[in-house]
């Protein structure tokens, strides 16, 4: 690092069969480990479907592993990554990159529910979603989709078109009835 740039730009260095990182004062020892040496959460509150190993499996065969595994070091309970782990195991990896933190049992439950519930909690922008993916085609292969999705996030919809509602008029409004799923509605 030049000696003019900020403290909190990540700096980056081997140390000991591993790689360090630090940003902002903080360290992270990453270091490659056996996968067979890693204890799975079997309290993991989140559950992961065949479809999502599935597409994890995909991600790792297309990007490999692109985050460490979060891992309790006096336990070796996985705390972040149990998905990533179960597609890594069913492609065969022998060894992944894990980030040890020193955590209490209850830091470590604390850490598995923030980092998959604050995940979830996140919102898709459809608009620039739906050009991310026009840009890129309705044939791109992009882990986590299918097909089908692609296809219905770059279809354009029909324009609303109100006559062909079975409208009725009183003295509250209009309320219009669709004929095809019979929602009703005031305009």
């Amino acid at each position: 690092m030049h000696n003019d740039e900020p403290r909190t730009r990540m700096a980056m260095r081997l140390k000991r069969g591993g790689v360090f990182l630090s940003h902002g004062g903080k360290k992270m020892n990453l270091v490659k480990v056996k996968l067979q040496e890693l204890k799975p959460d079997n309290k993991n509150a989140r559950k992961h479907s065949e479809r999502n190993i599935e597409e994890i499996k995909r991600s790792l065969q297309a990007n490999e592993q692109y985050r460490p595994f979060v891992v309790q070091r006096s336990t070796n309970r996985i705390c972040v990554g149990n998905g990533m782990y179960e597609a890594m195991i069913q492609l065969g990896y022998e060894e992944g990159w894990v980030e040890y933190r020193d955590l209490t049992d209850e830091e470590a439950i604390k850490l598995a529910l923030t980092d998959n519930r604050t995940s979830e909690l996140a919102e898709w922008d459809m608009s620039t979603l739906a050009d991310l993916f026009q840009e890129m085609g309705s044939t791109a292969d992009v882990p986590g989709w299918n097909t089908e999705e692609i296809e219905n996030l770059l279809q354009v919809p029909e324009p609303l078109e109100l006559d062909s509602y079975d409208n009725t008029t009183d003295e509250a409004g209009t309320t219009c009835h669709c004929p095809k799923c019979g929602f009703e509605f005031k305009v």
